[in-house]
């Protein structure tokens, strides 16, 4: 939900996050299957099969992060100290809202 400079991604019962745009270092889609480092190695709490995960993760660089993605194409908000990777199901639609409203995705 976008609110302002303000992003909301909640994901009950694993997580909830509220995201000012100027703690965003960069904004940027990725494919998950092009880029080993954003990968998850391993859940620390959530669920999901396949390309569908929820929840927070630890990813091969070594950083944590809140997934919630239907798919290996995701929007990659970059943190200090997290990353929030983020596909929905209508991605297309999520990503005009993102750029209309929110911030600018590289």
């Amino acid at each position: 939900m976008v609110l302002d400079d303000t992003l909301e991604v909640s994901i009950p019962p694993y997580a909830h996050e509220i995201i000012q745009k100027d703690e965003i270092l960069r904004a940027y889609v990725v494919d998950l299957e092009n880029n080993e480092s954003l990968r998850p190695k391993y859940k620390k709490v959530g669920g999901g099969m396949g390309n569908s995960k929820m929840g927070k993760y630890k990813l091969t660089n070594g950083k944590d992060a809140i997934m919630m993605t239907t798919g290996t194409k995701v929007v990659c908000l970059e943190l200090e100290e997290k990353y929030i990777l983020l596909s929905p199901d209508r991605f297309d639609d999520f990503l005009d809202e993102l750029n209309e409203k929110f911030i600018q995705i590289e």
